[in-house]
């Protein structure tokens, strides 16, 4: 029977979602509060229609959320900031952004 700590080893941390994104985003879109945070990032997608939730670069982009809640590390939650700027952009619901 293996302890509790090597159980515990062999668990991934619980995401963190509360995590500041690598930079705030304001969309342009009317009605769309600022995302700041990994969770504000993920409630936007869980709120898009689900034919826009099925877009590839969205479904990247919910990938990219949930690694970087998950590692916690800079490099992730730039990459997740990235990406929820560039498909903003392709929705063109972001200035400057194609």
């Amino acid at each position: 029977m293996r302890s509790k700590a090597s159980r515990r080893e062999g668990r991934q941390p619980r995401p963190d979602f509360s995590r500041k994104l690598a930079r705030s985003i304001r969309p342009t879109r009317e009605g769309m509060a600022p995302i700041k945070t990994l969770r504000d990032a993920a409630a936007l997608i869980a709120s898009l229609d689900q034919f826009r939730q099925a877009r590839p670069v969205w479904d990247l982009c919910a990938e990219y959320v949930l690694r970087a809640a998950q590692s916690g590390q800079r490099a992730d939650v730039a990459e997740a900031t990235r990406c929820i700027e560039v498909a903003l952009g392709k929705e063109n619901w972001l200035k400057g952004h194609a």
